[in-house]
């Protein structure tokens, strides 16, 4: 069985992602930073589907928690095949979206932070799956 990351998974587009990929036949890792509630739901979704999932609570952007997240995704689900990084810094979501777009410097950094969450999991050395045409996939290393 594939292995599936997805950060930010416990509610919105991540929860989302989680659960259409366990229904392609994907074991999840539903990653979460705070909301443990949202990530167990996401998780029961997942099997009561009869997928597999697994909650793993760590920051991608904490590289002191990153290495323990994805060592503890290694031990339940086996090597993470691809990752979507859904995770965005929380300061994105609870600021009010004008007082956001005014500071243009603070939106740049919560962008920059965001985009590159993922960049120490590649660096790590998992796998990312590229769909082609034909529908066979190709892994390569990040």
């Amino acid at each position: 069985m594939k292995v599936a990351l997805v950060t930010g998974a416990s509610r919105g587009l991540g929860a989302v992602i989680a659960r259409e990929l366990a229904k392609s036949g994907w074991a999840v890792a539903v990653n979460y930073a705070h909301d443990v509630d949202g990530a167990a739901r996401v998780v029961s979704d997942i099997e009561s589907q009869g997928g597999k999932a697994v909650a793993v609570r760590f920051s991608v952007i904490d590289g002191k928690q990153l290495g323990p997240g994805l060592d503890e995704i290694k031990r339940l689900l086996g090597s993470v095949d691809l990752i979507v990084n859904n995770a965005y810094r929380a300061a994105a979501r609870n600021a009010d979206s004008s007082a956001v777009l005014a500071d243009i410097s603070r939106s740049a950094r919560i962008l920059r932070e965001s985009a590159t969450g993922a960049a120490p999991a590649c660096a790590s050395g998992l796998a990312r799956a590229q769909v082609r045409a034909d529908h066979k996939h190709r892994f390569r290393d990040c």
